[in-house]
């Protein structure tokens, strides 16, 4: 008969799935222990409660029993291939990306230098001090049922952000959508997501993901040197860099001195890249949503559902993000296929 509060931290059921994992992968003893049951009820318990080791109750056995245990397997990777064994059935149709702050707690800062520095621990702990205190940032990548793939573990000043290109190596396969909040939100993350083949769904920061059309009568130096105005005016510090192919008013040298009193960047692009340009695959939607099987009364009409249907496009950044992705570059074997000799 177990104990009540064995029982709750590890039932009949858990305990029928758990054994045969940890018997393979547990490290070499010479002697059986005594109620390997009762330990790991006592090391689920401890870290479920957040408590210290020493309030573990009397009835999951010696508090020291569990600290060793715990300590004992760390150090032979046993938490590691016990997790490994447990993902033979994951489902990547979803993956999740998250992170949460844990404080440490108060005692944590006290330890033993052992010839290292208070930095070079810390970051060997994974401790570090942020505006929320001592504690320690703690990230995990989960499949569409929430069980855990991996986790990466940093110093509590750290931000989400840096941990993912890590979390994303754990991945046993290629998920479908790699989910993520606003912490992930990045140009460099997406396109990490994109690479290895499957579709990010992280909502953008405010500045990100916007499309913008604004109505001219004609395409001109003057009008394109507005252009860059406008965008210097919605974005007015940091580098800015501008793609646009080889038109002949984006080649004037007028509208390069605009751009470099702007501060803007021009990067024009070779000749015939529509694989490369955002805005081709953004004209064909607009075409689709507004201007096809349609006649507009008046220019104004025009410019008004064209305005609406700027307004509806930034309202989904995820459709923006995934209709709008272009490639970085040219697979010539590609290129041959789409031109005849």
């Amino acid at each position: 008969m177990t104990g009540c509060a064995e029982n709750r931290a590890l039932t009949d059921e858990r305990w029928a799935r758990l054994e045969p994992l940890i018997e393979e992968c547990r490290p070499p003893h010479k002697t059986k222990h005594h109620n390997l049951r009762r330990t790991i009820a006592a090391i689920i318990w401890r870290h479920k409660k957040g408590v210290p080791w020493r309030d573990i109750p009397a009835e999951l056995g010696p508090w020291w029993m569990a600290e060793q245990t715990f300590r004992r397997w760390g150090r032979h990777g046993v938490w590691k291939r016990r997790l490994e064994l447990a993902q033979g059935g994951v489902e990547l149709g979803m993956t999740f990306l998250d992170g949460t702050s844990i404080r440490a707690h108060h005692k944590a800062a006290g330890a033993a230098r052992n010839a290292r520095t208070s930095a070079q621990r810390d970051e060997d702990e994974g401790l570090g001090r942020s505006r929320g205190g001592f504690g320690t940032k703690a990230c995990v990548i989960a499949d569409a049922s929430g069980r855990a793939i991996g986790f990466a573990l940093a110093p509590g000043q750290a931000h989400e952000l840096a941990l993912a290109p890590l979390l994303l190596t754990l991945l046993v396969a290629i998920p479908l959508w790699i989910l993520g909040d606003r912490g992930y939100s990045s140009h460099a993350c997406r396109e990490l997501i994109w690479n290895l083949g499957a579709r990010p769904a992280i909502p953008p920061k405010r500045n990100e993901a916007q499309v913008r059309i604004w109505p001219y009568a004609r395409a001109s130096g003057d009008h394109t040197i507005d252009v860059l105005r406008r965008l210097r005016a919605e974005i007015p510090t940091g580098s800015l860099i501008v793609l646009w192919d080889g038109a002949p008013y984006h080649r004037a040298k007028v509208v390069w001195s605009a751009a470099a009193k702007l501060n803007i960047t021009l990067l024009p692009l070779p000749g015939y890249s529509p694989d490369l340009m955002a805005v081709e695959p953004l004209w064909r939607w607009l075409r689709e949503d507004v201007t096809y099987h349609h006649c507009h009364a008046t220019a104004e009409d025009l410019v008004r559902r064209v305005a609406a249907f700027e307004a509806s496009v930034n309202a989904d950044p995820c459709a923006v993000a995934d209709r709008l992705w272009v490639k970085d570059h040219l697979d010539p074997e590609e290129e041959k296929l789409r031109f005849s000799k």
